[in-house]
């Protein structure tokens, strides 16, 4: 069989190199049995392989989307917390202007108190000296 494949003139020629090397004669009728097999030219072991380089390029794909998505939420996260930041600024801000009003309406009635106590003091120390000299 190995100086069949051997022939220099077979090795170019396609046609032949399919046939059997020796013509088997198959009886019909009687009790023989013959075996064939046929064998892949293509090594099989390299479709494993891009199958199985495939499945991993679908799993990295799989986690770039999921890091995506995490990209995505830790956005919307920090969105969140500037917006509600914000927010409260807005709240803390308008308080303080309240307690600024608060605070100079409270000074404004204190200053105008101690105007107020003063002339009644003074209202107080006239009336009463009058009648301390009698």
């Amino acid at each position: 069989m190995s100086e069949y494949w051997n022939t220099p003139s077979l090795a170019h020629d396609t046609t032949s190199a399919l046939n059997p090397a020796e013509n088997v004669t198959v009886p019909q009728g009687q009790t023989t049995l013959y075996s064939s097999g046929t064998t892949v030219a293509q090594p099989v072991t390299q479709l494993l392989r891009i199958h199985q380089q495939n499945r991993m390029a679908a799993a990295e794909v799989a986690s770039s989307r999921d890091d995506v998505k995490k990209a995505e939420n830790e956005v919307a996260l920090q969105v969140h917390t500037l917006y509600y930041g914000i927010l409260v600024t807005r709240l803390r801000k308008k308080a303080a202007e309240q307690q600024t009003t608060y605070a100079t309406e409270n000074l404004r009635e204190s200053e105008e108190g101690v105007r107020n106590g003063a002339r009644n003091l003074l209202l107080v120390a006239a009336l009463v000296r009058p009648h301390c000299g009698t």
